[in-house]
């Protein structure tokens, strides 16, 4: 299925490293293959989801993913030594932001999320501030994900 806007195709991979330990940490992937915005990296020791069987040799079944995932272990994960889950969801966290606010050529050499600067004043900011933040933690909630972020 060929993305015809935002949010109409969604794709998910995993993603394995080793921390400086040599204990595993998974990773699981989430994006928007139409903005090629990066949604979500979730990290843990262990994710209770399972996936569709993709032909092993057949990237192609889930390119988008896989171009991204390519990405983050060039930019970040080969680059790195991590020393736990939650350094390691700092970090990752951080790459995302810079991922989705720099220019795709697959775009136009456009970012997938620009970022966007408002004028408001300080007490607004407080009230867009935690209603963000609580829909963010209704969203862990929901996706049940096995430590908070």
């Amino acid at each position: 299925m060929r993305p015809e806007h935002r949010n109409h195709v969604w794709s998910d991979d995993f993603v394995l490293v080793r921390d400086v330990y040599g204990r595993k940490i998974r990773m699981l992937t989430l994006i928007d293959e139409y903005s090629r915005m990066c949604l979500v990296v979730h990290c843990a020791r262990h994710i209770g989801v399972k996936t569709a069987y993709i032909e092993p040799g057949s990237p192609w079944e889930n390119g988008y993913c896989e171009s991204f995932n390519g990405t983050l272990r060039n930019e970040l994960l080969d680059g790195d030594i991590f020393y736990g889950v939650q350094e390691t969801q700092v970090l990752v966290d951080r790459w995302a932001r810079h991922y989705n606010t720099r220019p795709h050529s697959s775009l136009g050499y456009k970012p997938s999320a620009p970022e966007a600067i408002i004028n408001m004043p300080m007490q607004n900011l407080h009230s867009v501030m935690h209603r963000s933040m609580m829909h963010i933690l209704s969203q862990q909630v929901i996706l049940n994900w096995t430590q908070f972020r």
